[in-house]
């Protein structure tokens, strides 16, 4: 995990979410932005989570319904600041810097730079389960491979050539 990651996502996981916390220890400007997000991701995952419930249980559409709103809350969320993308996906300064030039991460200029949110969660999810899977290295390259490889499927003439293929209309 990144520098100083005692107040991000990945340290409040497991942590009950009260307004207390923010206030009690006098949180102000970029560290009560980081709970904020914080509280987002945590709300994201949860909603991600029932969604698979409801997949799994065989009801499609909440599990759609569910998936789309988590997106959507994360979509609507404020920027974060790079350092904060920095904690979350335990990489450094300059590999976030990276990744927002090669458009991984969605950039919103300003000072201090940001990156959406949304961008941040699907990166984060990715580089999770390629760290689960034991890769560490040459993280920018996979996860500009899963993205393509994400956008792709979404294609519908990709999805429509894939089926004309195993039904050997095409070679």
């Amino acid at each position: 995990m990144g520098r100083g990651a005692s107040h991000t996502y990945l340290a409040l996981k497991d942590a009950p979410l009260s307004p207390r916390r923010a206030t009690g220890h006098g949180l102000r400007g970029r560290k009560r932005e980081y709970l904020e997000a914080d509280k987002t991701l945590m709300a994201f995952d949860e909603a991600r989570k029932l969604a698979r419930r409801a997949a799994g249980r065989g009801d499609s559409d909440t599990a759609a319904e569910i998936e789309d709103f988590a997106w959507r809350m994360v979509r609507a969320s404020d920027p974060v600041t790079l350092s904060y993308a920095e904690q979350v996906l335990g990489v450094s300064n300059p590999t976030v810097r990276d990744w927002v030039r090669a458009g991984i991460l969605e950039d919103f200029e300003g000072s201090p730079q940001r990156v959406g949110l949304e961008s941040l969660a699907r990166t984060r999810d990715i580089v999770r389960e390629l760290r689960e899977a034991g890769q560490n290295r040459d993280l920018m390259a996979a996860v500009m491979s899963r993205l393509e490889w994400e956008e792709l499927q979404e294609d519908d003439r990709f999805r429509e050539s894939v089926k004309q293929m195993k039904r050997g209309e095409r070679a």
